[in-house]
C-alpha cells in the first residue's frame, strides 16, 4: 500500500500513504516534523486522523 496515490480533490489528496506508516518509519517522519515545524501547515489536517500513527499525530499537534 505504501506509495499509493488517491485521486480526487481535497486536503488528503496524495497523502493516503501516511496512514500506512508505523514503527521506525513513523518515528522518522515524526522527528522530521519536529525539526521542520513549517511542514505542519501542510499536514495539520492529519493530526486528528486516527489512521495516522500516534507519533506523527503527536508531532503535528505539538507544533
Amino acid at each position: 500500500m505504501a506509495g499509493q496515490y488517491r485521486r480526487g480533490g481535497g486536503p488528503g489528496e496524495g497523502l493516503f500513504w501516511w496512514t500506512t506508516l508505523s514503527g521506525d518509519a513513523a518515528s522518522s517522519v515524526a522527528a522530521m516534523l519536529r525539526l521542520h515545524p513549517e511542514c505542519v501547515t501542510y499536514f495539520g489536517h492529519l493530526a486528528h486522523d486516527l489512521r495516522v500513527d500516534h507519533r506523527i499525530r503527536a508531532a503535528i499537534t505539538q507544533q
